[in-house]
């Protein structure tokens, strides 16, 4: 058992993840005299203009989540159909296979958007929704701009007539 143990610290000790790395984050451009964001609100603005909100259709009523799943299955049964109905498939639209195909999905989507969530994944969406809230609030109530840079991995924020000059 030994023999085991001191094997495995010796490919801990090799590997890569147990050196001194150092992680870069990107950060907001904040043009601005003084910071008008908490810290959390700070911590989400710095996940950038790409991170994607956990479960967002969680917390919305159910008419809303019926409307999104109406048009997800027209987008995706529409696409399928005329993918299906041309060269070099050529199914006629009124194959009974099209109705079998749309039930399927209308299922599938239904179930999952209506399938609960956990309690840990419920509380965090809310409070994602929480604070995405508050941070618009803030920039409209302090008449802020906020806009993706030229990279395009961060955001800047400034005061309107600050980015109007520019």
């Amino acid at each position: 058992m030994a023999s085991f143990q001191r094997i495995i610290l010796q490919n801990r000790q090799r590997s890569s993840s147990t050196k001194n790395v150092i992680g870069v984050s990107s950060e907001p451009y904040l043009d601005l005299i003084s910071n008008p964001f908490d810290k959390r609100q700070w911590n989400y603005l710095s996940l950038g203009p790409s991170y994607i909100r956990v479960n967002q259709s969680a917390i919305r009523p159910k008419c809303q989540q019926e409307t999104e799943i109406k048009n997800e299955h027209k987008d995706i049964y529409s696409k399928v159909e005329n993918h299906l109905t041309g060269y070099p498939h050529r199914i006629p639209r009124n194959n009974a296979i099209f109705k079998q195909y749309s039930d399927h999905l209308l299922d599938y989507l239904n179930q999952s958007y209506f399938t609960p969530l956990p309690y840990k994944d419920q509380y965090k969406s809310h409070e994602q929704a929480q604070i995405l809230g508050s941070i618009r609030r803030i920039i409209q109530n302090m008449n802020l701009v906020i806009r993706v840079t030229d990279k395009g991995n961060n955001f800047y924020i400034g005061s309107v007539g600050e980015f109007e000059q520019k």
